[in-house]
C-alpha cells in the first residue's frame, strides 16, 4: 500500500516519473529519489501511518478551504485589425489570487 500511496503522492505533487535526458534518451526516476523529494517536501515517507494521515489531512484541508474571491472583467474588442479583418468578440477575464488571470472567448 505504501508504494502505491507514494506513487499517487508523487503524481499529485507534480513530480515527473519519466523524462528525456540531455541526449534525448528516455529516463525513469528511481523510487528512492522520489522518496527523497517527498521527504524534502515534509512528508513522512518512512512512516506509512503518518504518511497516510498527512495525505488525508492535506486532502481535507484543500477541499474544505474557502475559495478566493473572483473578479470578472468583461472587455469588448472591436475593430482589432489583422490585415483587413476585424474582430468583434467579447473577451471575459477572471482573476483570483490563487489562479491568476484567465481569459475566455465566448463562442457564438
Amino acid at each position: 500500500m505504501t508504494t502505491s500511496l507514494l506513487e499517487q503522492l508523487v503524481e499529485y505533487r507534480g513530480i515527473e516519473s519519466n523524462y528525456n535526458d540531455a541526449w534525448g534518451r528516455p529516463t525513469t526516476i528511481d523510487p528512492s529519489t522520489k522518496s527523497k523529494l517527498l521527504s524534502a517536501m515534509g512528508y513522512q515517507v518512512n512512516e506509512p501511518d503518518l504518511l497516510l494521515k498527512q495525505v488525508q489531512d492535506n486532502s481535507t484541508k484543500t477541499w474544505l478551504s474557502v475559495l478566493n474571491p473572483v473578479q470578472d472583467l468583461s472587455l469588448s474588442l472591436a475593430n482589432v485589425a489583422k490585415g483587413k479583418r476585424s474582430l468583434g468578440q467579447n473577451l471575459r477575464f477572471a482573476s483570483s489570487r490563487r489562479s491568476g488571470l484567465q481569459l475566455s472567448v465566448p463562442m457564438e
